[in-house]
C-alpha cells in the first residue's frame, strides 16, 4: 500500500502548481478545504488498491476489481454527505436537474467524443476479447470517478480557486477542470512497477486528461454530475464493443 499512497501524492505535488497559482486571494478556510480535496484523493486510491493488496478483503472476487471499485464508491457517498455543506456558490453537483440551455450543447459534444472514440478505437487498433463481466464492469468506473473526480474533488477546487484562465484577453476557462482533469489521466498513466519503476503511459495519459476536460465541462454547464456519468459509462461501453469487434475481425 506505501506505493499507492506514494503515487498518489506524486499525482497531487504534479498539479499542486495550477491549484496554488489559481487559489482565490481573500478566502477563509481554503487550508481545510484542500485537506478535504488531497484526503479524498489519497483515501479513493487506497481503497481501489486495498483487495488487491490485501486478497482476503477482495469480498466478490470475479477477474476485475469490483470490490476496490465498491469500498471508492461507498467512501465518496459518506464523504460527499459529511462535506456537502462546504461546497461555495452553487458547486454541489450532486443532482439530477440540469442547468437551463445546458443539454443541447453537452449532448453535441457528447455526441462528439462518441464519434471521435469509436473510429479512433476501430481504426487505430485496441483489442480485447468480450466478456459480460468486462461489460457490466465499465459501469461501475463512470459512477464512482465521476462522482469522485467531477462531483466532490472539481466541487472543491471551484470553491477556492478562481474560475478563469486568463492569458493576454483571452479566456481559456475554468482552472479547477483542467487541475482534476490532469489529475484524472495520471491516475489512468502512472503508476509504480513491483520494483519502483515508474511506470507512465503518456498515450493514455493524454486521452484520459482529454476526456477529463469534456466531463468537467459537461459538469460545470450542466451543474450536475448526471450527464458526466452518462457520458462516462457510454465512453466505456463503447470502447470494450469497439475492441471486441476489432478482435472478432481481426479472427475471420
Amino acid at each position: 500500500m506505501t506505493q499507492t499512497i506514494t503515487i498518489a501524492l506524486i499525482e497531487l505535488i504534479a498539479i499542486s502548481p495550477i491549484v496554488f497559482y489559481f487559489l482565490k486571494d481573500k478566502l477563509d478556510n481554503k487550508w481545510k478545504f484542500i485537506f478535504l480535496f488531497v484526503g479524498t484523493f489519497v483515501l479513493n486510491s487506497f481503497l481501489i488498491d486495498l483487495p488487491r493488496k490485501i486478497s482476503f478483503l477482495n469480498l466478490l472476487g470475479g477477474q476485475l476489481n469490483w470490490t476496490g471499485k465498491i469500498f471508492a464508491l461507498t467512501a465518496s457517498l459518506i464523504i460527499y454527505f459529511l462535506i456537502k455543506k462546504r461546497f461555495l456558490n452553487h458547486y454541489d453537483f450532486f443532482k439530477f436537474s440540469q442547468a437551463r440551455h445546458s443539454l443541447k450543447p453537452n449532448l453535441i459534444i457528447i455526441l462528439l467524443s462518441l464519434l471521435i472514440t469509436v473510429l479512433s478505437t476501430r481504426f487505430l487498433g485496441g483489442h480485447s476479447e468480450f466478456t459480460l463481466e468486462t461489460l457490466l464492469f465499465q459501469l461501475l468506473p463512470g459512477i464512482e470517478e465521476e462522482i469522485v473526480f467531477r462531483g466532490i474533488m472539481l466541487g472543491i477546487l471551484l470553491s477556492i480557486m478562481k474560475d478563469k484562465v486568463i492569458i493576454g484577453n483571452k479566456n481559456f476557462g475554468n482552472p479547477s477542470i483542467y487541475a482534476t482533469a490532469i489529475l484524472f489521466g495520471l491516475v489512468h498513466g502512472l503508476s509504480f512497477d513491483n520494483q519502483w519503476q515508474i511506470d507512465f503511459n503518456f498515450g493514455y495519459c493524454f486521452i484520459t486528461i482529454l476526456y477529463g476536460l469534456v466531463w468537467g465541462w459537461i459538469a460545470l454547464k450542466s451543474k450536475s454530475i448526471l450527464m458526466p456519468i452518462i457520458a462516462h459509462n457510454l465512453l466505456n461501453i463503447t470502447i470494450i464493443l469497439i475492441m471486441a469487434l476489432n478482435t472478432t475481425a481481426n479472427n475471420l
